[in-house]
């Protein structure tokens, strides 16, 4: 009976231990915070796009690009795929528009990024999580079509989330998590290692840019291409990094600590952040 109890009471510090650990990564997260609004903007729910998982607005239409993946189908065994669609937030009532595409049958995209070159061709980036591993998919947009240009992948693209691109064939990717099993990204989050990291991948060749980062999520880059703005959702900060645009180095410059779990950010037009 004394050797039962003794094993009770080790199992029960140990439960006790997890249960602590799980709340304290989702109050980093920032599940328990009060969302307070600080302006005057209307909330308007747009419906037709399962999954949405990040937005991106084109700096010249203005358009809107979501990408989105039916999860909870997948994970109900269905097979279905991941979609992109376009919406004009302009409109009193914007309506979302899925984009034709062309490129690899197996299509799950997770962040996304647009690329606009000076002579107005658009290209979208998009993190693609295929069954075969993970790639970084590059798209030319083409009216209301995606036509698929080029696939990227590598031994470095571990759990990627976001991406950001810099040039027609150049990007930085997030990796949110160091480890390559279920196991270890999730002792990675029980455990606040910062194991994330900031990849770039030069045209030829994919490299670490930047690397100790708890939870490396959404990713963009200021307009005129000096600054890298990386959310840290266990970090519960946006870091930001001076680049060099010639070799795309990243120097950690300062933190902008927000108080709760970051995902997605953006920049805008006119060179403001926004970070959900």
């Amino acid at each position: 009976p004394m050797i039962k109890k003794r094993i009770l009471a080790v199992v029960a510090v140990f439960l006790v231990i997890i249960a602590l650990l799980a709340v304290r990564t989702l109050y980093l997260a920032g599940a328990f915070k009060a969302i307070k609004p600080h302006t005057g903007c209307e909330r308007l729910i747009i419906g037709g796009m399962p999954g949405p998982e990040d937005i991106t607005v084109h700096p010249e239409t203005g358009l809107a690009f979501v990408s989105s993946d039916d999860r909870r189908a997948r994970a109900a065994g269905r097979a279905v795929q991941g979609r992109v669609f376009v919406l004009d937030p302009a409109v009193e009532t914007p309506a979302p528009r899925e984009l034709a595409r062309t490129g690899p049958g197996d299509f799950h995209p997770h962040g996304i990024g647009l690329f606009v070159e000076p002579g107005g061709r658009t290209l979208l980036f998009a993190v693609n999580h295929r069954d075969d591993g993970p790639a970084v998919e590059i798209f030319e947009v083409e009216g209301d079509a995606l036509l698929h240009r080029e696939s990227i992948s590598g031994p470095l693209l571990v759990s990627p989330n976001d991406v950001c691109p810099v040039g027609p064939r150049s990007f930085y990717v997030t990796n949110d998590h160091g480890g390559r099993t279920p196991r270890g990204r999730m002792l990675e989050a029980y455990l606040f290692l910062k194991k994330a990291s900031v990849l770039y991948f030069d045209g030829d060749a994919m490299s670490v840019a930047a690397k100790g980062i708890g939870y490396a999520n959404g990713i963009a880059a200021s307009r005129d291409g000096a600054s890298v703005f990386v959310a840290g959702t266990t970090d519960r900060s946006i870091r930001v990094f001076r680049r060099d645009p010639a070799s795309g180095r990243l120097r950690r410059s300062f933190r902008i600590n927000t108080g709760t779990g970051t995902d997605n950010i953006e920049i805008d037009a006119a060179g403001n952040l926004w970070a959900a």
